[in-house]
């Protein structure tokens, strides 16, 4: 029988709301319909990232989910593939609300939308930059929408300063982690971005350890690809495409092997980017490049893609 003073802790945690929306997800209902996925901006006007332009290239790569860094599902969604909404940032606790109840919820109780992710690079200047204290005050907002969420997808998700990490430094996930865990927040996946060189078993080390760091929950790799953040120009890359194809024809089958990696989405730079010209997937013409052509190959059930393809 339970104590009275241990009843009135129950019914204070209750009324509070801290239980209200802190559903437990199953190994299903946290599974992506495939681990492959895309990411493309979707806009309808601006320079670059149209749906004109990058819709063809989302449904060229045979995934199985994408999304936009946007809350937006457009109406030329393909069927085939789930979409998930994000929120790259939040100016407000009242316009963030809003946001929600107007392009998120919707979708959910239609059966659109089954998951939610959080900030882009909060920990990065020229991304969503905020406090981790700041992201984590939007949170409980996040959990009322009673779906699965992944974490903030930092620059730096591991903490500690090397290549992949786009120079960010500082110790942003570890503190966000750290005090939503204190709190008793829902967090379901971990989202996490590398950006570091050819080395296929660096790249499952710091998968593992990141995995590991938090909690053991699913994995989800929002953004990767090999970069060279010292390139000024193209020709100064010091990555090779063939290198680069030879790393993802490594990693990509891995990445399907692993239980506790609940997807990936390889970040196709353009080729005209100094960085990351060796990881496009498509050419200046919108025509998929070997390392697109290998990417596309790769399904559930041919994990190890079409290894013949080369440049």
């Amino acid at each position: 029988m339970l104590s009275m003073t241990r009843l009135l802790i129950l019914a204070l945690f209750f009324s509070s709301g801290l239980f209200a929306d802190n559903k437990k997800f199953s190994k299903a209902e946290l599974k992506l319909p495939g681990k492959k996925g895309v990411c493309f901006t979707l806009r309808t006007s601006g320079k670059q990232g149209l749906i004109k332009e990058n819709l063809p290239k989302i449904k060229a790569l045979n995934a199985y989910w994408n999304y936009s860094w946007h809350f937006h599902l457009i109406n030329d969604q393909p069927k085939n593939m789930e979409f998930l909404p994000m929120s790259w940032g939040a100016w407000g606790h009242e316009k963030f609300k809003q946001d929600l109840q107007k392009y998120v919820v919707p979708k959910i109780k239609s059966g659109q939308v089954k998951r939610f992710l959080a900030f882009n690079e909060p920990d990065k200047k020229n991304q969503a930059n905020m406090p981790y204290k700041k992201a984590l005050s939007y949170w409980p907002l996040l959990e009322k929408l009673g779906v699965p969420l992944a974490s903030p997808g930092c620059a730096n998700p591991e903490s500690i300063a090397d290549g992949s990490a786009q120079g960010v430094r500082g110790t942003w996930m570890n503190d966000f982690m750290k005090e939503a865990d204190s709190r008793g927040y829902r967090i379901d996946y971990i989202a996490t971005h590398w950006y570091g060189g050819c080395d296929v078993k660096k790249f499952k080390e710091k998968m593992r350890r990141i995995y590991e760091k938090y909690g053991r929950r699913p994995l989800l790799i929002t953004e990767f690809a090999v970069a060279d953040w010292r390139a000024k120009n193209v020709t100064k890359n010091r990555h090779p495409k063939a290198k680069v194809l030879e790393f993802m024809k490594e990693v990509l089958p891995w990445l399907e092997e692993q239980d506790w990696i609940a997807g990936y989405s390889w970040f196709s730079f353009r080729r005209n980017e100094p960085p990351g010209t060796c990881s496009a997937l498509f050419d200046m013409k919108g025509n998929m490049t070997a390392l697109g052509r290998y990417y596309k190959s790769v399904t559930t059930e041919n994990p190890k893609g079409d290894q013949s393809i080369s440049y």
